[in-house]
Order: C-alpha cells, then sequence, then structure tokens
C-alpha cells in the first residue's frame, strides 16, 4: 500500500514531541520514537516517503512452491513439496482491492500433471472466488470466497510483502510495542526426522514417490519391503534442512530488532544496519497437531523498480522448515488495470464470519495447508460422489475426507482419523 509522506511525518513529529516534553508515559514515548525511527529510516532505504507514497498500483508475477508438514510416506513425518503455482498478484491500494489468479499443477490419473485455474478478489471488507471447487470436484463457477480463506490469505499476503508491514505501522505506531522484549518465544522447531524425508514428487497411479532424504533415513529404510513398495526413487542431502535454516537465519549483530502488536502474538522485524532494510520477520502461529509454531520470513534480492525496492524471493519457513518459497518477476508500479478484473460474477453475495475469520488468523498457514478445523467445533458438509455415496469434511476444509455409502438398512463408513471436535460432528451427522 502507497506510504503516505504527511502520516508518517506527523507521526514522526508528534513521538518527538511527546519525547521531549518528558511525559508521564517516558518510556513508552521513547519506544515507540526509536520505533518509527527505524521505520523511517527503512522507508528510506525502500525509496523514500515520496516514491512509495506514489505507489497505488501493483502487478507482479509471484511463482511459489508450497510445502506441507507431515505428508511424508510415513503417517505423521516428512514434508511434500507442491508442484510449483504460477500466481499473478494485482493490487489496488487506493481503492482497496486485491485478485490473485493462480495456475497450480496436480498428478493426473492419466499420467502427467493437469492444471487448474482459480482467482481470488478482496475488495474492501468482501471476498469473491472462481474455481472448481476444493479437489476440482465441483463446476468452474464464481462463489463466494469464505471467510476463513479470506483471512488466511489476506494474512500472508501482509506477511510476504514488508511495505504494507510498514504501512500499518505508520498508520498508526501505537502498534509499536512498549515491551521491546515481547515476541522472544521460538515456538516449535521440527527437527530433522520430523520434516524429512522430502517427498518431491508422487506417481499417482502408484503412489511411489521421489524422496529427499538423509543417509540415516536412507540406511535404515532401503531394502524394506514398505520401501519397496513406496519409493521411485531417491535424492539424498542430509544437510538440507540445516542449509535451508542458514539461508534463512538473522544475524542478530547486524539487524536492529523492533517489536509490534499482533491479535495472535507480537512480531519481530529486524531491520539490515547497513542497508536498513526490512530482512527478516518472526512471529508464531498455533497449529492444531504442534502447538505454537515458529513463523518467519526472509526477505531477499531486493531490486529497485521506478525508484522503489522491492524483494524478489522470499522465504517462509514454519517450524523452521520450509513452507513458501516465492520467487517474483515482472513487477510493475502503477500499471493501468482493466476495471473488469475486479467486478465479482453477478449474483454472488459475501457473507462475513468474524468468528471463523479470527480463528483462520490464529492458524492461517495450518488452513491454507490443510484446512484444519481444530481450533473450533466445525460445520459437516459433504460432496455426492454417486448415489448412495458421498464423502464428508469439515469446513474450513481440512482434506481429510470420511466416504459413507447408505445402505438399505445400515450406514458403512470408512474414515481416517479426526480430533475429537470434528468426530463429534460426523457422528450426529451420520445419526440424522
Amino acid at each position: 500500500m502507497p506510504i503516505k509522506t504527511k502520516t508518517l511525518s506527523c507521526a514522526i513529529m508528534a513521538l518527538m514531541a511527546a519525547a521531549i516534553s518528558g511525559c508521564n508515559k517516558q518510556a513508552e514515548d521513547t519506544s515507540a520514537f526509536n520505533g518509527m525511527g527505524l521505520v523511517a529510516n527503512s522507508i528510506e532505504a525502500m525509496g523514500g516517503m515520496e516514491n512509495l507514497a506514489g505507489v497505488e498500483r501493483l502487478s507482479f508475477k509471484s511463482d511459489r512452491e508450497y510445502y506441507i508438514m507431515g505428508q511424508g510416506p510415513e503417517p505423521g513425518h516428512g514434508l511434500m513439496k507442491l508442484a510449483r503455482s504460477e500466481m499473478t498478484v494485482r493490487r489496488d491500494a487506493v481503492a482497496d482491492k486485491l485478485r490473485l489468479d493462480k495456475v497450480a499443477r496436480f498428478p493426473a490419473r492419466g499420467g502427467g500433471y493437469t492444471e487448474r485455474k482459480s482467482h481470488e478478489m478482496i475488495i474492501g471488507e468482501e471476498g469473491y472466488l472462481h474455481d472448481a471447487g476444493f479437489l476440482g470436484l465441483l463446476k468452474d463457477a464464481g462463489r463466494a470466497l469464505p471467510p476463513d480463506q479470506m483471512a488466511s490469505t489476506l494474512k500472508t499476503e501482509q506477511l510476504l510483502n514488508p511495505h504494507q508491514i510498514l504501512q500499518a505501522i505508520t498508520d498508526d505506531p501505537s502498534r509499536i510495542s512498549i515491551d521491546q522484549s515481547a515476541g522472544a518465544d521460538n515456538g516449535r522447531l521440527f527437527d530433522v526426522v520430523e520434516a524429512m524425508p522430502v517427498t518431491l514428487d508422487r506417481v499417482r497411479q502408484t503412489g511411489k514417490r521421489t524422496l529427499l532424504v538423509t543417509d540415516a533415513w536412507l540406511e535404515q529404510s532401503e531394502g524394506t519391503r514398505f520401501h519397496d513398495l513406496m519409493v521411485e526413487k531417491t535424492e539424498v542431502d542430509s544437510n538440507w534442512l540445516s542449509n535451508w535454516r542458514a539461508s534463512t537465519a538473522v544475524d542478530v549483530e547486524m539487524h536492529q530488532r523492533l517489536v509490534i502488536k499482533d491479535d495472535v502474538y507480537p512480531i519481530t522485524l529486524y531491520f539490515d544496519k547497513q542497508t536498513g532494510l526490512l530482512t527478516n520477520l518472526h512471529t508464531l502461529e498455533w497449529d492444531v497437531v504442534y502447538g505454537d509454531v515458529a513463523l518467519d520470513i526472509s526477505y531477499q534480492d531486493w531490486r529497485v523498480i521506478d525508484g522503489v525496492s522491492f524483494p524478489h524471493r522470499i522465504l517462509m519457513s514454519y517450524g523452521g522448515a520450509p513452507r513458501i518459497e516465492v520467487v517474483r518477476s515482472d513487477l510493475m508500479v502503477n500499471p493501468v488495470f482493466d476495471p473488469e478484473i475486479f467486478v465479482p460474477s453477478k449474483g454472488v453475495e459475501y457473507v462475513h464470519d468474524e468468528a471463523v475469520a479470527t480463528r483462520s488468523r490464529k492458524l492461517s498457514q495450518s488452513l491454507l495447508m490443510f484446512g484444519f478445523a481444530g481450533a473450533g467445533r466445525p460445520t459437516i458438509e459433504s460432496v455426492k460422489i454417486s448415489p448412495g455415496i458421498q464423502l464428508l469434511y469439515a469446513a474450513p476444509k481440512d482434506g481429510v475426507f470420511t466416504m459413507v455409502v447408505e445402505l438399505e438398512n445400515s450406514l458403512v463408513v470408512v474414515e481416517p482419523g479426526q480430533n475429537d471436535l470434528k468426530g463429534e460432528e460426523i457422528i450426529e451427522r451420520l445419526a440424522q
């Protein structure tokens, strides 16, 4: 979003006056004053207030590689790397509009890959979606964006864009935390046994996988019947996880630290002492399986476009393991947008649910990975496969389905393990 020169100048002047006056809130004012100094310095490093204030619209390609935790060949262990998604991001900050066009690739039943195209639009407080539904089971159509997905998308896009984070601080300097020691909890970090092996690819017809493994894992697994049935091929890199962490680590001696308030958990920002750029972010999110998990972001490969610096490589870590790897290209400042790209489908009405949105902000990455509803009692919905056969799932969608087959006097239920709240809701649904 554009940085408003007047807003920032007034905020800094007000904080300077408060610090000089020696009022009773001296500690609070000093903390805020120093924090705004860091923010102002970073804005200058990005191109200065005037240039950033002129950024009203942005467009760029955002190729993303997503990793899902706990989806390895063994239950609950290992990451799965999804096929690269091609995304085009278009944002109109003045009109408060965001559009994400996505082309995702999935293994096809007949071999190779199939593409699914979709787009999300967030216009002010309303969200819209055009897709073929979860797993491509529905007719391609426009529909309202679920409140949980909208909240998770907004949070993720903000975290991936340091300019938006600084804008939020300049709009409301009280977001700077009085207690700069807050946010010190590192959260859950996955060890190498939990994170690996990493599934790089999976043959849909056989279920066999291409795995990135450690020497220790391969020594234990190779030669077993399970290994022969599961593994297509392996690549060995025992240092893969440690190398990822090294590439995203913060050298605290070379950075200045600023803690800001957040509804979920305090966010710690790290500014490079030499360049002034915001290079790293740390916070926590809740996960229904792992508890409080570290969420870290590294902003890299800064390039100047029309006088403003933007990061072109962004790495998001979840529990110290890869979550999203973003590579940006074709970034344009203030392009002309066709007004039609922000027009939702006719007859579609967005209905907001703040309780669902609030929950989703607490577990945005867990939700985007699986749609887990373990933070609260979910709603059970269904997809009809054929007469008398349906799949039940939780809303928000969690990627775990229960198959129900209706017989003359009974039901056949096939399901994996469920969390307690979801299990209770499914039992109630079946009783109906």
